[in-house]
């Protein structure tokens, strides 16, 4: 591959949401991580980030345009349907409330950027700005599609013309899922499979000093999920396994780390119901928000991650335990079981059933675990190899 291509050109990044420059707001993490080892190889990267214009959310609070190394990172304010009350407009109509592509073709006029190539992360909006981008300035787009199972199949079945649109003009579409691409290929025969990364700060830490760091306690066996407090999360299905594990064994804590999305605590305060409810404050334990800081010790920390989601687009919280050492047991939940291949890594469960998870996690207790062999499958998925994966693509359509 020839990456002096990309020495002088400019790549435009469109996604939903982005860290702010301090990551209070830690919104398309992923997409920030991914930039990182693609930077050193472009002259420039432009980040936008359209925001709504709502006073009271953590994006318009700590969202403000900010620069680092070569990449400039922007928030434009705008007017929109969120997401949620879209789809159900959407079963009504094709129309479109929303003037994000006007905000981000109006900011490109003011600051006077030009660049080479878009990628755009989520097929709406950023995948529909990026077309419209490609429409006025002949300029060609990748689109990365994370939506998670549930949704990306009912996109499938609605078959909107906007999505539709956006999937048959993308120079490349770049999903998650090789199972997906099938479906993909109908309206685009440039489709690739290109999974997640994990950031290069996961790495094996002593155990006792990371629960000493964070005052964890050495007697027990630990047990780390962590993940937006949401249904499909499926917490309530890990706290009722916590229920049947602890009738067989009592050194097992199980600690979940997670902030509740709603912004009113309502998955939360449910979480603490059950939890007390069933007797399990003594061993159950809801974090909040793990910080920045204290993330990769927490994931050292345990003996075992247990992700009982109910959907998943990959899950990149199994490798960055992974990249730890640690093993993992997770649900068939669209994405898990493209990263536990062997048992050597973990198990995989059904999801919504707390008996079998129970089962499992008892199991992983009892089972040997080298971290040496979980450590090194994590690494065939660093971001590192992840972008070498798409500097391919994007040299493939350049040179076209």
């Amino acid at each position: 591959m020839n990456n002096e291509i990309f020495k002088d050109k400019t790549l435009l990044v469109i996604a939903s949401q982005f860290p702010d420059s301090e990551d209070h707001f830690i919104g398309g993490i992923f997409v920030k991580q991914q930039i990182e080892p693609l930077k050193p190889f472009f002259k420039r990267i432009i980040v936008i980030a359209p925001i709504i214009q709502i006073f009271f959310t953590k994006e318009y609070k700590y969202c403000k345009n900010y620069s680092y190394d070569n990449v400039d990172v922007y928030f434009p304010k705008c007017i929109y349907i969120p997401r949620l009350i879209h789809r159900i407009i959407s079963k009504y109509t094709n129309k479109i409330f929303d003037n994000r592509v006007n905000v981000v073709e109006n900011l490109l006029k003011q600051k006077n950027i030009t660049f080479d190539l878009i990628h755009a992360h989520f097929t709406y909006p950023s995948g529909h700005v990026a077309l419209q981008l490609k429409k006025k300035y002949n300029i060609p787009f990748v689109l990365s599609m994370h939506e998670d199972p549930i949704w990306f199949h009912e996109d499938l079945q609605k078959a909107h013309p906007v999505w539709t649109s956006v999937w048959s003009h993308a120079n490349a579409l770049v999903r998650i899922n090789k199972e997906d691409l099938t479906s993909l290929q109908i309206y685009n025969k440039e489709t690739y499979s290109i999974k997640y990364g994990f950031s290069n700060q996961f790495v094996p830490l002593d155990m006792l000093k990371s629960r000493d760091t964070l005052h964890l306690p050495v007697d027990k066996k630990i047990i780390f999920s962590l993940g937006f407090l949401s249904e499909r999360k499926g917490f309530n299905y890990l706290i009722d396994a916590m229920a049947i594990i602890t009738k067989q064994r009592s050194d097992i804590i199980c600690l979940i780390g997670g902030a509740d999305p709603s912004g009113f605590g309502i998955t939360e305060q449910k979480l603490s119901n059950q939890i007390h409810n069933s007797n399990l404050k003594d061993y159950v334990r809801l974090l909040g928000p793990i910080d920045k800081d204290n993330i990769v010790d927490m994931m050292n920390s345990c003996d075992i991650f247990v992700l009982p989601s109910l959907s998943e687009a990959f899950g990149i919280v199994n490798l960055e335990a992974m990249a730890c050492g640690k093993p993992v047991i997770s649900t068939y939940n669209g994405g898990s079981h493209e990263i536990i291949t062997s048992e050597d890594y973990g198990f995989l469960v059904k999801p919504a059933d707390s008996n079998a998870l129970a089962e499992k996690i008892l199991r992983a207790f009892d089972t040997h675990w080298d971290p040496i062999i979980i450590r090194r499958h994590a690494e065939k998925y660093s971001w590192i190899v992840i972008a070498d994966q798409f500097l391919e693509i994007y040299q493939k359509i350049l040179v076209k």
